[in-house]
Order: structure tokens, then sequence, then C-alpha cells
């Protein structure tokens, strides 16, 4: 459980693409997280984590989670809105692939950004949070050629600029009705 900080959830399979999940909350402690090296062959395939800043992260067994969660009402009540909403976005991110283009997806999730970590500037909102164009491919399901393409076709067009690893959204307007 990330208490504080930022960082990325990556998980990797055999037969697919890395799936990729950010998130973000006040900074306190970094540090890289893996499966620990007692799992078992088998289960050592779990997700892995890097902070994208300094980061804390509290762990837990299975059982201290199911006594806590069995003796706190509000808590299993709050896990159970916070699985409806990720399985929510789950399906609007599979949906997203289905029927959206590169240029779409991108455009929302760079939307999506701005409405989480985006800091007012002079000249747009600017995404405060570091990404390379690989982290975009994969949270946008797509190559990271495709991103560039993408990312080169919104600059051109004045949608948004590129601030070495922030990106400023520059005409957020135009850039949704890119996702209709």
């Amino acid at each position: 459980m990330a208490h504080d900080g930022g960082g990325g959830v990556r998980r990797t399979a055999e037969a697919g693409p890395a799936v990729y999940r950010a998130g973000r909350c006040h900074a306190d402690r970094a540090g890289p997280a893996t499966a620990p090296a007692h799992l078992p062959a088998g289960h050592r395939d779990l997700p892995q984590g890097s902070g994208l800043e300094d980061t804390t992260v509290y762990t837990f067994s299975r059982q201290e989670f199911l006594q806590y969660a069995g003796a706190t009402p509000q808590f299993a009540i709050a896990l159970i809105a916070l699985l409806s909403t990720r399985l929510r976005h789950v399906t609007e991110y599979a949906e997203s692939l289905a029927y959206l283009d590169v240029h779409a997806r991108l455009a929302r999730i760079l939307l999506e950004m701005a409405d989480r970590y985006g800091v007012g500037t002079d000249g747009g909102v600017e995404i405060d949070f570091d990404l390379t164009q690989t982290d975009l491919a994969t949270m946008v399901g797509a190559t990271r050629e495709r991103v560039n393409r993408a990312l080169a076709s919104f600059r051109s067009q004045g949608l948004l600029e590129l601030r070495g690893r922030k990106i400023a959204l520059l005409d957020t307007p135009r850039l949704r009705q890119r996702i209709s």
C-alpha cells in the first residue's frame, strides 16, 4: 500500500504487454519495490514498482489484511468503493482500446493526468508528473513510436508543448474534441 509519494506499478505478462498504473500522493521516502525473494518461483511475477518521486510504501500479510478488513467495516466499505472505481477505469480502458485510435487514447490519458496532476500556467495546464514516451505508450496501449508521432501531431496543431519530461496542455477544449 502506497502511503505517499508517486510511482508506478508495472506487471509484465509473457503473452502480452506490460500493464502500468501510475499514482501519486504526498512525498516522504523512496525506493523500488519488487516481489520478495522468499516467494516461490511461481509467485515471483508480482507487480514491480518504482518511485517516480519520493514514495512511502507499507506491506502487510494477507492474514493481517483480512483481519483488519473484518474488524473495520469503514475500511471494507472504502475498499469496495476503491475497487469499484478501479473496475470502472479498467472497463473504460478496454473500451478505449477497442474504439479509440492512438491519438484519442493519448488525448484521454493526457487530459486525465492534467485533471489529477495539472498545474495552471500562463499558457495552459502543465502535467506535474515526469513521464517518458515509453510510460505514455504503455498507458495508452501503443508503441513508443506511435505515441511519439501522436505527440508531434498534437504539438504541430498547438495542442500541447513538451517541456523536458513534463507536458503542457495548451488547448484542452480542442484536445477533448479529439476524443469524440
